[in-house]
């Protein structure tokens, strides 16, 4: 490899490495980053919010985070730990 690659070698191992730094809880391991204010919109959160000193969600357009993919994602690693293939949501 010639002397004029390596920077460009570096930067781009940063480029990849850097957000792998910052998310890699979340894309290999078993956290997820979550809008878990958004469950204040629904009850039976709703009524909990003011006692827990709850406005309101900083953005209610992305509920679908918590409602949907967090249950879908715990459906498929529940399959996968149990050795079977998630084809099918049985909760459907």
């Amino acid at each position: 490899m010639s002397r004029k690659r390596l920077p460009d070698l570096v930067a781009v191992l940063i480029l990849l490495f850097l957000p792998l730094l910052l998310f890699g809880p979340v894309a290999l391991g078993n956290r997820t980053m979550l809008p878990a204010d958004a469950l204040f919109l629904f009850e039976p959160y709703r009524t909990a919010a003011a006692e827990l000193g709850v406005q309101a969600p900083h953005n209610h357009l992305v509920t679908d985070l918590i409602l949907e993919n967090y249950a879908w994602k715990r459906f498929v690693l529940e399959a996968l730990s149990a050795r079977q293939l998630p084809l099918w949501d049985p909760y459907l």
